[in-house]
């Protein structure tokens, strides 16, 4: 870059917005994360209390609704999603490339 002043000029302007877009878009992508989170939880909240039924893979995630969505301890069931590692083998081959 010459020593022209408008070049200076010019490349610090430059600078200057694209720090400025770029402090925008980060703006933008933590009000639009935010606005997401409202939306699940008001969801969520709508539509815990709607089934006969809630199904949970575990009695604490099952506990963490009860207590944030006031849900119906009549409505809930825990159905555990786990794996026992004593027993439990892949249907596959595990091949390692040595």
């Amino acid at each position: 870059m010459s020593n022209n002043p408008y070049n200076r000029f010019y490349f610090f302007l430059l600078s200057t917005i694209i720090i400025f877009i770029d402090q925008f878009t980060k703006h933008l992508l933590y009000v639009n994360n935010k606005y997401d989170e409202v939306l699940k939880d008001l969801y969520e909240k709508k539509f815990i209390n709607c089934g006969d039924v809630n199904i949970f893979t575990s009695k604490f995630i099952a506990s963490e609704y009860e207590k944030k969505y006031k849900v119906d301890p009549n409505k809930i069931k825990v159905i555990p999603n786990y794996v026992i590692k004593e027993t439990w083998e892949p249907s596959y081959q595990i091949k390692k490339n040595n």
